[in-house]
């Protein structure tokens, strides 16, 4: 008889945060649509096993949840209630409550709510292709291990440049070690930056607390392929939403909007909430069955639930009944079962080619439930006035969102004319767009109707925050959104969401030679009235991601058993000289496909040997698929002495990454993997360090002006363009079409 193997497991999940660009105040009603772009700050979490000698009953499960950024370990303990004289089968009959309560609200309410409701899940889903409900008692039974992280964007991180005594710039924040402490461990002192802290952490957690209670070890060879289709088919993803947004909704003690939710799963769409009606009722049901008041929960205060019953006569007869406990099934139910229901709309949006983003953060902050609260007041109090003001700027809101799909539409139909549009564009003020020289009207009159028509937006929810006497946009940015508007290349500023001092943002004409965005940011900087810090992000289309999942056999060291590790899987390696037709051969294609140029064999291959065999020069990197051993991308690292900063320079060329690959975060695996060797070089011991790995001042690299998805790869890790231009002289492939080497990276 075959024994049974013993897996380790660690499985990461993220989810992004969000910039709502049009539909604040307005997407607390169906049918108003917002759109919500998500960016590429992210949630992390990842849920492995916490002790294998540990083997709990069902009576309790261990779990400890790491917040690294704040310090802080927690111990939990998820205790089994069982239910008396119910009649449901032994999966509904109990429930797990959690304790203690009180350290974090949002982490809380997702273990507890999330655990309970997918324990229900796994039992009624399970069948002979599923093996859920062995799979969640598999995993449950060594305890948890929970580690949560954000990237440093949801937080402001002025305080963080200013001890460090980094300039206060984008570029700085680059700097900053990935998941910096937190300033503060309280979370309501913490300054955030309005990107949905909340709603990205409690989709992350969710998501991730799924994949490890479900995925199993099941035919590991169809790991990859059979299982990540499964979580990205629509009805999980339906069901993780919905999830997601009844714990955010409890965690907070309301229901909100839910865009941020809808956007850390989905990614960048065109929002509209669901039945408000619906979920209220289901969430009162629930605060009864949970034990506990919504709104002092993170007090762990424990109340008793008033029964009202309605008379004939009209009078209620309210009195203390017996607290009824979590009723899971209930859940599963209306989260999944009931999933159709959940009429919220959320459309695929496709910001146009040639359009960037520029988030800046103002470090001060704001009450948003409060100045929905005065919103709703107002618009209760004068619904003649306020439906006035809904139906205008529900227009105009409507109105964008269309011609940015317009905009998408002609940037497809007529790729050429709308470039060369887009780079003119980009050197005049809005007002100038229109009739310029060498573009197209049809395309410059589309960017005219987006740029007014959000002045329009702008204006008009001014108005509505002075009539409710809430910030919405204060005086200061208005002068200082107004001003950037002015600035060429700018297609409409604003406040993001529900508006207040949190952040402000501007969408600008990307241009080949100098990005619009980094003239908004150093606009920004120079601004007096307010301080302002460019934020270091881009758009990030994509929801949620599987980041990591690993399963490791600990009674079969064969290859055969060797870690699956889902889009992290990727090994990093140097090259050999044996190595190098594969290097020469990818050095060929990306000549081909970014300068349609075609190399000389002998030569390139020369090159190649000559890097690999003389450390002087420089080496190459190599990431490899363990899964077949395959080379899979590359990239090469040489040096420049820097007299101006007494070190060594590593510049960053030959980068490469077969097709299939791309957009699994290839280079990232290999940018990291030379970061870390430069920053750490001063670590090596004294034999290893040579004049180029010794010392390292920088890193570098160029790349094709005309390559704008890498380098939105490469800003979207930290690498800022530079104020320098780069010329040559090119003694070996010097003909009339010559352009610089350039990096390709999708």
């Amino acid at each position: 008889k075959k024994k049974k193997t013993n897996m380790s497991v660690s499985i990461t999940c993220t989810c992004p945060g969000k910039v709502l660009l049009t539909g604040g105040y307005l997407i607390l009603e169906q049918p108003n649509t917002g759109a919500v772009v998500s960016v590429n700050a992210r949630f992390f979490t990842t849920i492995s096993i916490l002790d294998k000698k540990i083997n709990n009953t069902r009576d309790k499960i261990n779990v400890q949840v790491h917040s690294p950024q704040f310090e802080h370990v927690t111990d939990y303990e998820l205790k089994w209630n069982k239910i008396e004289n119910e009649e449901l089968d032994g999966v509904t009959s109990g429930y797990y409550e959690i304790s203690p309560r009180g350290e974090n609200t949002y982490v809380e309410a997702a273990l507890e709510f999330g655990f309970n409701t997918l324990r229900v899940y796994c039992k009624e889903e399970n069948d002979e292709k599923n093996k859920y409900w062995e799979t969640f008692n598999d995993r449950v039974k060594n305890g948890l291990k929970i580690e949560v992280k954000g990237d440093n964007a949801f937080y402001s991180q002025q305080e963080n440049l200013t001890k460090r005594k980094l300039i206060r710039r984008s570029s700085s924040l680059g700097k900053l070690p990935r998941f910096v402490k937190c300033q503060s461990s309280k979370l309501k002192k913490l300054h955030k930056t309005g990107l949905g802290s909340s709603a990205a952490l409690i989709s992350s957690f969710t998501s991730t607390l799924y994949c490890f209670l479900t995925l199993d070890e099941r035919r590991r060879e169809e790991i990859k392929e059979k299982q990540l289709e499964e979580i990205h088919n629509s009805n999980v993803l339906e069901f993780l939403h919905n999830l997601s947004q009844f714990i955010h909704c409890l965690a907070q003690g309301k229901v909100g909007s839910g865009f941020d939710v809808s956007s850390a799963i989905y990614g960048t769409q065109l929002y509209s909430r669901f039945n408000v009606d619906c979920i209220k009722s289901r969430l009162a049901e629930c605060s009864s069955f949970f034990n506990f008041n919504l709104e002092k929960y993170a007090r762990g205060s424990r109340i008793n639930v008033k029964a009202s019953n309605n008379n004939n006569d009209g009078n209620n007869d309210s009195s203390t009944t017996m607290i009824k406990p979590v009723n899971a099934h209930m859940l599963y139910s209306l989260l999944y079962l009931e999933r159709n229901n959940w009429d919220n709309l959320h459309v695929p949006l496709i910001i146009p080619k040639g359009i960037g983003l520029a988030l800046g953060d103002v470090n001060a902050g704001s009450n948003t439930p409060s100045m929905v609260r005065s919103v709703l007041n107002f618009k209760q109090s004068n619904p003649n006035e306020s439906s006035q003001l809904w139906t205008t700027i529900s227009l105009y809101n409507n109105e964008i969102n269309r011609l940015l799909h317009f905009l998408n539409t002609l940037s497809i139909q007529y790729p050429e004319k709308y470039e060369e549009t887009i780079q003119i564009c980009s050197y005049l003020p809005s007002s100038e767009w229109i009739g310029a020289e060498h573009t197209s009207y049809r395309i410059t009159n589309v960017l005219h109707q987006i740029s007014e028509s959000f002045k329009k937006v702008r204006k008009h929810l001014k108005i509505l925050g002075d009539k409710c006497n809430v910030p919405i946009e204060p005086d200061e940015q208005t002068r200082l959104l107004d001003a950037t508007q002015n600035l060429p290349g700018v297609l409409f500023t604003g406040v993001p969401g529900a508006g207040g001092f949190d952040a402000i943002f501007a969408i600008c004409l990307e241009r080949k030679d100098w990005s619009a965005v980094e003239q908004v940011e150093e606009f920004w900087l120079s601004w007096k009235e307010m301080t302002v810090l460019p934020q270091l992000l881009t758009e990030d289309s994509l929801g949620i991601e599987i980041e990591k999942f690993s399963l490791n056999d600990d009674n079969d060291n064969s290859d055969d058993s060797s870690s699956h590790i889902i889009q992290d899987n990727i090994t990093i390696r140097y090259a050999t000289s044996t190595d190098t037709d594969i290097i020469a051969q990818f050095n060929k294609n990306m000549a081909i496909e970014t300068e349609n140029y075609e190399l000389s064999d002998e030569l390139i291959s020369q090159g190649v040997s000559n890097l690999i065999n003389n450390d002087s020069l420089g080496f190459y990197l190599l990431a490899v698929d363990p899964n077949s051993n395959k080379v899979v991308g590359q990239l090469s690292i040489t040096y420049e002495w820097s007299d101006w900063r007494n070190g060594v320079m590593w510049w960053i060329q030959s980068v490469y990454v077969l097709p299939d690959y791309r957009k699994k975060k290839v280079f990232r695996k290999l940018y990291d993997f030379i970061y870390q060797k430069a920053t750490n070089n001063n670590n090596q011991e004294e034999e290893e360090k040579t004049i180029y790995n010794n010392n390292i001042v920088g890193i570098r690299l160029y790349v094709d002006h005309n390559n704008l998805n890498a380098q939105k790869v490469y800003e979207a890790i930290g690498l800022q363009s530079s104020h320098y231009i780069f010329y040559e002289i090119d003694f070996i492939n010097n003909n009339d079409n010559n352009q610089s080497n350039n990096n390709n990276e999708q």
